[in-house]
């Protein structure tokens, strides 16, 4: 899900922002040995959260450890789901 913006800015050799989202079955160690020239990687880990009711109310809470702006979300399996989640409920400007 890459925008234009996002492959203008990874053909300038700018930094960006890849978030990873492991699925349910494995945890940020998924993603250790990945490494990708000029990106900052952020490995995000599942919690336990009572009050998540559905699937929305879990990708809300995850969106809020995401503290910059037009980032690559990755995702594998239930992670997947929640990067798609987090993409169409995007706040553009």
């Amino acid at each position: 899900m890459y925008q234009e913006k996002n492959m203008n800015d990874i053909a300038n050799n700018k930094k960006f922002n890849i978030y990873l989202l492991p699925g349910m079955g494995a945890d940020e160690r998924l993603f250790d040995k990945m490494e990708i020239h000029g990106a900052c990687l952020h490995k995000l880990r599942w919690s336990f959260e009572p009050n998540c009711k559905s699937l929305a109310d879990y990708t809300a809470l995850i969106s809020e450890r995401i503290s910059t702006q037009n980032n690559i979300l990755i995702g594998s399996s239930m992670g997947g789901m929640v990067a798609v989640e987090m993409y169409k409920n995007r706040k553009t400007s």
